[in-house]
């Protein structure tokens, strides 16, 4: 995984728990073991971060719905694969 994949899967994570509102730069390089400034080489703000964040977990999202969509489930099944 590379650095900027790590910062915003920790970025996400942070989320759940804090909010991307109450998440801080300080907490992000220290919970995804970069420094600060290495934050700040691959986004040029919080904004920023949140925006990839929110943009890759939907490009992930559609792409599991879409295979969901191409196998042959149960829509029960395919309800709880989505949850």
């Amino acid at each position: 995984m590379d650095i900027k994949q790590r910062i915003t899967l920790t970025c996400r994570e942070l989320a759940k728990t804090k909010g991307f509102h109450a998440l801080t730069m300080d907490e992000l390089a220290a919970a995804s073991g970069v420094s600060k400034r290495t934050v700040y080489r691959y986004f040029r703000s919080k904004e920023e971060i949140i925006e990839w964040t929110l943009e890759t977990f939907m490009q992930e999202t559609a792409a599991f719905i879409d295979l969901l969509l191409t196998t042959n489930i149960e829509p029960a099944e395919m309800l709880g694969a989505l949850l």
